[in-house]
């Protein structure tokens, strides 16, 4: 019973220290002490953080009022096509905002007034879902609605919406912010009735076109054809090249890839008063300055630069100055673009990796010197490949100790003890329930959770599967073997 109490206690010890070392925030030791933000600094800040990572094909710019610095890491450059992920979100709003400035869409009206055919599974308080509360992520559908489709997506813009009809909102639209990606799916389809061409058309036209952006694709196979480099997924610490699919029907809110040259032509212009490149005023000053106006308090953001949401952008004023952000994630890629309008600078990363890899990690130090505090450099990656092996280790180990206390048994002719076989088969399930409670909660279904689980970090969806599996089944052999022991 000692060894197997063990047994349970090192299986609750190493998932509880892997959920503490998965979750935490990507922050840790200082390593500048500087709090001044310098296209210097900030690029020792990214190129520090990346050493610290898995070595992952990464590119960055950095825009400091008319000077631009590049940087990139195994193979790529400022060039090199990388997926932006959740960046999408701002290229998206764009594209609603420039249909706004057009007149051809109204920030207050009905998402109903464009797209006749939307509809929810039933409403709360019985208001309509405006545009203006897709763009800040205040609609009012669900975590679980929003992420219906994050492991098995639609195999069209159309299907992925048409999803949303099974799904009751959780508050009144406006009432309260949840990050929702599909809610960007539907703006794609209001651009899509309101102008009668696909949304990728929509994108290109009004917003890749006249700024320029040359080498941002909508289509991964496209992308491919120009040097898209392929996505990492690290197992057990090691990067693994691991082709990702892209969703079409994704595009508006995780699917645009570009490269840190293009992006930074987008910051420039984000920066700026309405106008591209060539003086054409794309949109008013107006719209691009409310674009940027946090208008939504994201819950347990506070006094970070993600502490608000406008549209397509996260916000935060520090010291009387506003940051400008937004990450993107998806299952190979990382991206993030950071500015401070007010003093011409930008930053933008790009990696091939995931965020186990400490990819999504890689601005984080940068960001903090553009708030003004001291640069970190996240341990992400050595403390969870570290934390990945140990659980491992554990596990076989485990696994080792359990068969052989079975056999001893079995050649001794001695019963396990009473509650041996019961409290394990009892861990193994509670631990299963725990850890894949949040995975539900966030998916919708535990097949979902798996399969998305599976998709970002193998190595660690294994591993979470592999302790409760053992439990139940050490916990049921001791069970059986004490029954026939007493035939």
């Amino acid at each position: 019973m000692r060894k197997n109490g063990w047994t349970a206690t090192s299986v609750l010890i190493t998932s509880l220290m892997a959920a503490t070392v998965f979750t935490m925030p990507a922050a840790a030791s200082a390593t500048t002490a500087t709090a001044t933000a310098t296209s210097d600094s900030l690029a020792f800040a990214i190129d520090a953080q990346l050493d610290a990572n898995a070595p992952l094909p990464a590119a960055y710019a950095i825009v400091d009022g008319n000077d631009i610095t590049f940087g990139g890491w195994e193979g790529a450059g400022p060039d090199t096509l990388f997926v932006v992920g959740s960046v999408s979100k701002s290229f998206t709003a764009l594209a609603v905002m420039v249909a706004v400035d057009r007149g051809e869409i109204s920030l207050d009206a009905p998402v109903t007034d464009y797209f006749p055919d939307f509809r929810l599974a039933g409403a709360v308080g019985g208001e309509p879902i405006l545009i203006q509360h897709l763009l800040n992520h205040t609609s009012g559908i669900s975590t679980t609605g929003c992420n219906l489709d994050a492991a098995i997506p639609g195999e069209s813009l159309e299907d992925r919406v048409d999803q949303l009809q099974s799904v009751t909102p959780e508050s009144e639209p406006g009432e309260q912010f949840t990050y929702c990606n599909v809610g960007f799916a539907i703006l794609a389809r209001v651009l899509e009735e309101s102008s009668g061409r696909p949304f990728a058309d929509v994108l290109q036209s009004s917003v890749l076109t006249p700024l320029g952006m040359t080498h941002t694709y909508t289509d991964m196979a496209t992308a491919r054809e120009n040097g898209l480099v392929e996505g990492r997924t690290t197992v057990m610490g090691f990067p693994v090249t691991r082709p990702e699919n892209g969703v079409e029907a994704a595009l508006a809110d995780g699917y645009v890839m570009s490269t840190a040259r293009d992006l930074a032509t987008y910051a420039i212009f984000q920066m700026g008063d309405g106008r591209t490149s060539d003086g054409t005023q794309l949109i008013s000053s107006g719209l691009l300055e409310e674009m940027h106006r946090g208008t939504v308090v994201v819950p347990g953001f506070e006094g970070t630069e993600q502490a608000n949401y406008a549209m397509g952008w996260f916000t935060a004023d520090v010291n009387g100055t506003t940051i400008v952000n937004h990450g993107g994630t998806t299952p190979r890629y990382h991206a993030n673009i950071a500015m401070v309008p007010s003093e011409q600078l930008a930053v933008i990363d790009l990696v091939a990796g995931q965020w186990l890899s400490g990819a999504g990690s890689t601005s984080a130090g940068a960001v903090s010197l553009l708030m003004g505090q001291d640069a970190s450099v996240s341990p992400l990656y050595g403390i969870g490949t570290a934390a990945l092996w140990i659980g491992t280790l554990l596990l076989i180990l485990t696994i080792v100790v359990s068969w052989r206390r079975s056999r001893a048994r079995t050649l001794n002719n001695r019963r396990p003890k009473v509650l041996s076989g019961p409290l394990l088969v009892v861990a193994g399930v509670v631990l299963f329930v725990g850890l894949s409670l949040p995975g539900i909660q966030e998916t919708g279904s535990l097949l979902s959770a798996i399969l998305f689980g599976w998709e970002n970090t193998p190595d660690l969806i294994v591993l979470v599967l592999a302790w409760p599996l053992a439990l139940v089944i050490f916990g049921a052999r001791s069970i059986v073997e004490r029954v026939r022991s007493r035939g």
